[in-house]
């Protein structure tokens, strides 16, 4: 009897000492991205706006319906900005972009063996020259998985190379250049 009551208390011990070792994620290093200027037409002035209800960029679910929070090291709105610096020239007339992230989360789904990672971007894009104006929106979504926890350094890749496909998708539309 004592015998199994001290291995259920070891038992007790060891998941605790187990799940003290997972570690809250730390906030994400989300750097600016190598855009392409493909069309070289310079825009004047380039503001960006974050427009999500939320400031966190990383929301992982565990199976037992809680979730822990990671916001980027950097504000999206600084990241997007820097990506972006390239296109930009004083002397590009009046073109004017506004830039809002409506979207920006990695949604992880943490199983006791697994995860899934579902990486989303909406930025929608108003440009302006005079009197005209040009809006859309642009899309990226992106799925993983893998066995275990998600490497952080791996989660931050892969947001990056979505940011950098969005951006680019907005730096290779002749309708927001020509204006």
């Amino acid at each position: 009897m004592i015998r199994s009551v001290l291995s259920a208390i070891a038992l007790i011990a060891a998941t605790i000492l187990v799940s003290g070792c997972q570690s809250p994620p730390q906030p994400l290093i989300i750097g600016a991205v190598q855009v392409n200027d493909p069309l070289n037409q310079p825009v004047a002035q380039i503001s960006v706006t974050d427009q999500r209800p939320h400031a966190y960029l990383y929301r992982i679910t565990h199976a037992e319906d809680k979730a822990e929070f990671a916001p980027p090291q950097q504000p999206l709105t600084e990241v997007i900005s820097n990506s972006l610096t390239n296109l930009t020239s004083s002397q590009a007339g009046e073109l004017s972009w506004q830039i809002s992230i409506d979207e920006a989360l990695i949604d992880g789904q943490l199983g006791a063996f697994n995860y899934e990672l579902q990486h989303t971007i909406v930025l929608r894009v108003e440009a302006q020259r005079g009197n005209r104006t040009y809006s859309n929106s642009y899309r990226g979504r992106l799925q993983s998985k893998g066995v275990g926890r998600p490497d952080e350094a791996v989660v931050e890749r892969e947001f990056s190379q979505l940011l950098r496909s969005v951006l680019a998708d907005i730096s290779n539309d002749p309708k927001l250049r020509n204006l």
